[in-house]
């Protein structure tokens, strides 16, 4: 039988504005107190290289460079984070969510919904008005207890379908578990 997908998705880059906004205030810092952030470290190098009698770590250079990396290496982890976002997709299916990760390497994990077995969505003041909702799924996956679907555009659509799949998958008996007590 061929799956049909209900919904596919990707989690709304409005989810990583907190954290791209402290990037950018911690470069913005950097970038103002650059001149005694490689001063400090031009410094230390100094004080290192008198300490071990080396002469051959030129201290100035060493101390700009340290100073661009407090500069670059905010920037490259905001960059990192949003291109995580931007390569994580959700698809619901008839049977299965199937969530695709991953930059460098992809990833694929699927939940079967005979797993689910609680779900509810929660709607922050903050997502309110961009339309978008959380949705967590409670599993007995030994691997992915709770799954987090994170800032999902228009959910209220797709939802009712969602939840009949799983009400479906959950019925039909197939993949049934049983617990002991």
């Amino acid at each position: 039988m061929e799956e049909s997908i209900i919904l596919k998705t990707k989690t709304s880059q409005i989810n990583n504005i907190f954290f791209c906004l402290i990037i950018l205030i911690a470069s913005t810092a950097f970038i103002y107190f650059y001149e005694t952030i490689s001063n400090i470290s031009i410094n230390l190098f100094s004080m290192f290289n008198e300490l071990m009698n080396e002469k051959n770590i030129p201290a100035n250079i060493m101390g700009h460079v340290l100073a661009t990396f407090f500069i670059l290496f905010p920037l490259i982890l905001g960059i990192w984070k949003i291109l995580q976002t931007y390569c994580k997709t959700y698809t619901f299916t008839d049977q299965r969510l199937l969530i695709d990760y991953g930059i460098l390497t992809r990833r694929q994990e699927q939940i079967e919904y005979y797993r689910i077995k609680d779900k509810y969505t929660v709607e922050s003041i903050f997502l309110r008005p961009f339309n978008l909702t959380h949705y967590f799924l409670i599993s007995t996956d030994r691997t992915k207890p709770l799954v987090k679907v994170k800032a999902i555009k228009n959910l209220k659509q797709y939802q009712p379908k969602i939840h009949v799949a799983i009400g479906n998958m959950r019925t039909t008996g197939k993949g049934r578990e049983i617990e002991l007590v």
